[in-house]
């Protein structure tokens, strides 16, 4: 058990943008700079009146502010968390909100962000487009609500790829990154010499964030921008576009400029999926999950992957399981279930919480794709009172290294997320977080019990060293994390 023979090359944890900042800069008159799909759903959350729908469901009053705290969390992560990795994204509705517009102010604020993290040694992973679009590509009635989301227009991949050159500019251009950081006190000249002299700034890039989450839960569901629910042909349309940008970025960075022909061996790109490990208990509803295993898993990766040629590693991204059962159906209407052995975390829309479900997953993408690095680059559980998380957290982790000991190409583990953010429309009350929205330890993290951030810490020291103490240390912590998990569930 967490048998582990080679360090992972990448340990972390992060989170996105507009997760970690989802209000809006204000205008000088003290309104809201509203440019991205997502920054609409705040504001219009915000001024629902009593009884009116919104966006955005649960507390908005106590929100995360990354520009403010993007230190304290990347203290916590390399110092706390032992982690060597630090996951954020990019917002291209907020960098590129309206055509051949490009906010040079914020992206001198990525750079800085991102030259902390290789100050605090630790190498960031950049998603290139977590989920906002520029509002300005969208098409509003009257009243404010969408006729066409952002992905529809006809010149919206054009956008896309002004998005992709500008931040490729900036990014793999040594002197554009020396004059922001110059202009820094925390970065010595030293500092500085030495992060140019080390290749890219950024070497792994996440593409795209889970394209299932672009056509299902906005043209399905209808639970995100544009919320178009039961729109499947335009959703298929629109996941083709979504595979295509990934093309665009992908070609982009590795066909950049010469003058940074010096590191376009050292970096690489790829697309994080999000996997849900569907089941079912009995042979009807076995062949309806797999039906909804492919639907929801494996079509996006079909669109967006193509021949796989295109894509230098492979993204996994899992949170649960589904049951595809009459009891399943019953949970999912009532959000009850009568089966002790079946556990759910605080995300309302999710399914039972199934560890076993990762090594699933991880088998059946390295049979897919046998030549492909595999990263984990999300999983996590929203769990308020952080009694179960704990066992978790470390039972996942111990299913991801069974499946690499069995031959699965894993060289990153991330876990999702450094601090309690915006869980998009589902709000604040979500919490996935190892700390509070501010970056401070959680009220239930008092010493008394086992914590998900010491949890996480113990295992990211054996993941990146792992010496027989180190493991020691997590064997021991399972035991505790295992006890402490059945006795909330005899509560």
């Amino acid at each position: 058990m967490f048998e582990l023979n080679q360090p992972l090359e990448t340990v972390g944890t992060g989170h996105c943008h507009w997760q970690a900042d989802p209000m809006p800069e204000k205008n000088e008159d003290g309104t809201y700079d509203i440019r991205s799909d997502w920054d609409k759903a705040t504001i219009d959350s915000l001024n629902a009146e009593k009884g009116q729908k919104r966006p955005i469901q649960g507390d908005l009053t106590h929100v995360p502010n990354f520009d403010e705290s993007y230190k304290a969390q990347m203290n916590r992560c390399a110092d706390e968390l032992h982690n060597n990795s630090f996951r954020m994204s990019l917002d291209f509705g907020r960098l590129c909100p309206k055509p051949e517009q490009f906010d040079e102010k914020l992206m001198a604020e990525y750079i800085r962000k991102i030259a902390y993290c290789r100050k605090k040694k630790m190498d960031p992973m950049v998603t290139l487009h977590h989920w906002p679009m520029p509002l300005a590509f969208a098409e509003l009635d009257q009243s404010g609500g969408y006729k066409k989301g952002a992905w529809e227009h006809p010149e919206i991949l054009k956008h896309f790829q002004f998005y992709i050159k500008k931040v490729t500019e900036y990014l793999f251009n040594p002197q554009k990154i020396r004059q922001i950081l110059e202009q820094d006190p925390d970065f010595t000249s030293q500092e500085i010499d030495d992060m140019l002299n080390d290749g890219s700034i950024v070497r792994t890039f996440i593409t795209i964030n889970e394209p299932m989450c672009h056509y299902l839960l906005p043209y399905w569901a209808g639970e995100f921008p544009p919320f178009k629910k039961g729109k499947f042909k335009l959703g298929r349309k629109v996941l083709e576009k979504v595979g295509e940008a990934h093309h665009i970025a992908y070609n982009e960075m590795h066909n950049a400029s010469e003058n940074i022909s010096e590191v376009q061996n050292d970096i690489r790109l790829g697309v994080a999926y999000n996997f849900i490990c569907f089941e079912g208990a009995g042979p009807i509803t076995r062949r309806i999950a797999n039906y909804a295993d492919r639907k929801m898993n494996w079509v996006p990766i079909e669109v967006v992957e193509k021949d796989g040629k295109e894509s230098d590693f492979f993204g996994i991204q899992y949170y649960h399981g589904e049951d595809i059962s009459m009891r399943g159906a019953i949970r999912r209407v009532t959000g009850k279930d009568s089966r002790k052995d079946y556990q759910y975390g605080d995300h309302p829309g999710f399914g039972y919480i199934h560890p076993l479900g990762m090594k699933k997953v991880i088998q059946k993408v390295s049979k897919a794709y046998p030549e492909k690095t595999l990263k984990v680059t999300e999983f996590g559980f929203a769990d308020k009172k952080d009694l179960r998380k704990p066992y978790w957290i470390m039972e996942t982790v111990k299913y991801i290294l069974e499946a690499k000991e069995e031959g699965a190409k894993i060289d990153t583990v991330m876990f999702w997320s450094i601090i309690n953010n915006m869980e998009w429309s589902a709000g604040m009350g979500v919490e996935f977080g190892l700390y509070d929205h501010n970056g401070n330890r959680l009220p239930t993290d008092t010493g008394s019990q086992i914590s998900s951030r010491a949890v996480w810490g113990t295992l990211s020291t054996y993941l990146t060293n792992p010496t027989e103490q180190n493991k020691a240390a997590v064997l021991a912590l399972h035991e505790l994390a295992k006890k402490q998990y059945e006795s909330a569930l005899a509560a």
